[in-house]
């Protein structure tokens, strides 16, 4: 399957993330009890090296000072603390541009009191929530 996709045009790297993440889900599955035994033990990462597409080189001048530039303006974030992340870690997502300017709107009509959440959670609705 990984080799037909690579056939069209997927590239080694993420050939290797999306074999990584089989395996760990099969890991899962003996783990589990739900395999005996993992039956991609034996398949192995590809050298990346052979298929470079974004290889790493050093910033410019002029792209440098953009980056300066944009890092003082500051982008737009929003970070979910590590106790509400399922990662378990701390979660910053820069925001799009369109995101910002609805947040603006919203804020415009209604303004929180200081420590008050913004998007509180309410219980979940009907139909929805874990498989059982």
């Amino acid at each position: 399957f990984l080799a037909d996709l690579r056939e069209e045009g997927l590239s080694i790297q993420t050939s290797n993330h999306y074999l990584r993440a089989i395996k760990n889900f099969m890991r899962w599955l003996v783990t589990n009890k739900r395999l005996k035994s993992n039956p991609l033990d034996s398949l192995a990462m590809l050298n990346v090296r052979i298929d470079r597409r974004h290889d790493r080189r050093p910033l410019s001048q002029d792209e440098f000072t953009r980056l300066v530039k944009v890092a003082e303006v500051g982008p737009p974030t929003v970070s979910v603390e590590a106790a509400y992340s399922k990662h378990h870690r701390k979660d910053t997502q820069v925001l799009h541009p369109e995101v910002v300017r609805q947040f603006h709107d919203r804020l415009k009509h209604r303004r929180p009191a200081p420590g008050e959440i913004l998007f509180p959670i309410t219980k979940r609705p009907s139909g929805v929530g874990r498989p059982r």
